[in-house]
């Protein structure tokens, strides 16, 4: 089952709020609110956890230092957890012009505006979730042969394999092959 976090940097608590309760109203799923600080153990091991992260991010608090400080301890434990991050910003935050852009999915406004752009953000995530975790079950796909079978049958297995593969818009089977040794009977009728 797919788990999501929302957080925010302190001062945006009612950002936050506001992001769960769209996420929340919209998804059955687990959520989960992830408090600052992030620069901890608590941060990391609960990132671990969780498939993604929606970070709502308001007007800058504090320092621009503070809040990077805080936002980069963030990503880069949700980048080693391998989580996914979906960034909310408000507009005219200057959040949304800086090294953070790759990871804004949408800016809001108002506390409504906010709320569905937490649905968007949630919807985005699950459909890459969803495409990673098929990537990752077809990575280890794996195909065993019969020892009874001659080796036409196992070609044209593969290439009906193939043929299908194609159809549904792959591009062929990417496969490495492992040979086995293979006992085979000395030929009969054969003169060396």
């Amino acid at each position: 089952m797919t788990r999501i976090l929302v957080s925010s940097i302190a001062q945006h608590s009612e950002f936050r709020r506001l992001a769960v309760e769209g996420v929340k109203e919209e998804s059955t799923l687990p959520v989960k609110e992830l408090l600052p600080p992030f620069k901890n153990a608590r941060t990391r091991k609960q990132l671990k956890a969780e498939d993604i992260l929606i970070l709502v991010l308001g007007p800058p608090t504090g320092t621009p230092e503070a809040d990077d400080e805080e936002l980069d301890a963030l990503l880069k434990a949700a980048h080693e957890a391998e989580t996914a991050v979906f960034l909310l910003v408000q507009r005219g935050s200057r959040f949304g012009s800086s090294r953070y852009k790759s990871y804004i999915v949408g800016t809001f406004d108002t506390p409504a505006e906010l709320r569905i752009r937490a649905v968007h953000a949630l919807r985005i995530g699950l459909r890459e979730k969803k495409i990673s975790d098929l990537k990752s079950r077809a990575n280890h796909f794996e195909l065993t042969f019969s020892p009874l079978l001659d080796e036409q049958q196992v070609r044209t297995t593969l290439f009906a394999m193939a043929d299908y593969f194609r159809a549904c818009g792959g591009l062929g089977l990417d496969g490495e092959f492992d040979l086995e040794e293979i006992l085979v009977k000395e030929p009969e009728g054969v003169l060396v």
